[in-house]
């Protein structure tokens, strides 16, 4: 396995520690697939600005990325051998894993953002309550079961509903 070019910049915390430091693109591991219509536009972004904003993260030992999948595979497809990183150790159990939804921007409203869903070819089916029993209960589940009593709260209030990108 490669080893890290220099490591320029070392971030101190009471329980964790991250260096940045410049890999070659060869020696990250990929560990999930892409998403092509963004890895299509985070490569004109990358190529428009001419440069990548944020490292990617990535376990000291096993040099997988954890967090950058996207920006690897835009990297490699501009023909770049190198990439800025942020090494962790993944061991460290100041480090957690946890699940992250993505944004959409631009939804206006629940409607705009089951459109949306369907447009990424997923199915959306509209039902009056949530069946937990048949789905179960997730983060995911609450957060829309939330956004459901929102709604409610907002129509009696007469508040529009707006989602704002992240």
């Amino acid at each position: 396995m490669g080893e890290f070019l220099v490591v320029p910049y070392v971030i101190r915390h009471e329980q964790l520690e991250l260096r940045i430091a410049v890999s070659n693109i060869a020696d990250l591991h990929l560990h999930e697939e892409v998403v092509p219509e963004l890895l299509d536009a985070l490569v004109w972004t990358i190529d428009s600005d001419g440069c990548l904003k944020h490292p990617v993260i990535v376990d000291d030992v096993s040099h997988v990325v954890l967090d950058g999948m996207h920006r690897v595979a835009a990297l490699k497809r501009l023909g770049c051998i190198r990439c800025p990183v942020c090494i962790v150790d993944y061991g460290n159990p100041a480090i957690t894993v946890g699940c992250w939804y993505r944004a959409i921007k631009g939804a206006k409203a629940l409607r705009g953002v089951a459109a949306e869903v369907e447009r990424l070819s997923f199915d959306v089916e509209q039902v009056r309550s949530i069946d937990e029993e048949r789905i179960g209960v997730s983060p995911i589940l609450a957060a829309l079961k939330n956004l459901e009593r929102l709604e409610v709260l907002m129509k009696k209030e007469l508040v529009s509903l707006r989602f704002w990108p992240l």
